[in-house]
């Protein structure tokens, strides 16, 4: 079966590719319990993103061959237009993630995030664009860091333990 529009399976893989860069680069900073037998708290990243790198590549690779059997150019004005409108930004979306993580932990990047991304994909109004972000990031903080208690580095500038949240 003959893929409809390869280009923007094309523009997804290398978009997935570069978005998933700077969580590799930043892997490595996850603590790993020396005392932990078995799966540790790297090991799902590592699954998740060894999983996107390859399914991309086959993604990507499967485009590439679609365009050239169907003689279609890679770059175009709009192909152009969608990477400005949308994977550039979604790509700043992740290093700034990833730069407010190290300043204030988890919970506030990770709702700014989201609202901002949301907001790119075209919600709007205040309960998409506050509440959902909000209340989503707090369900995540405390299944993950109060719940799992999975270790969380404190920030440079706002640091907080997820074992204070039980205190309530």
């Amino acid at each position: 079966m003959e893929n409809p529009n390869p280009r923007a399976d094309a523009i997804a893989a290398i978009a997935l590719l570069i978005l998933v860069v700077p969580f590799i680069v930043t892997l490595h900073e996850i603590y790993i319990d020396p005392f932990d037998p078995g799966f540790g708290a790297r090991d799902f990243p590592i699954g998740v993103i060894a999983a996107i790198v390859i399914l991309s590549c086959v993604m990507l690779i499967r485009a590439v061959r679609d365009m050239r059997r169907q003689a279609i150019p890679f770059v175009d004005g709009p192909a152009l237009s969608l990477l400005a409108r949308y994977v550039s930004p979604v790509v700043a979306i992740g290093l700034g993630y990833i730069w407010l993580f190290t300043l204030v932990q988890y919970l506030v990047p990770t709702a700014l995030a989201m609202c901002l991304a949301m907001a790119l994909f075209g919600n709007r109004g205040w309960n998409r664009l506050g509440l959902v972000p909000i209340v989503t990031a707090l369900a995540y903080y405390l299944f993950f860091f109060v719940l799992l208690g999975l270790h969380e580095f404190p920030g440079k500038l706002l640091s907080y333990d997820g074992k204070s949240f039980l205190s309530f």
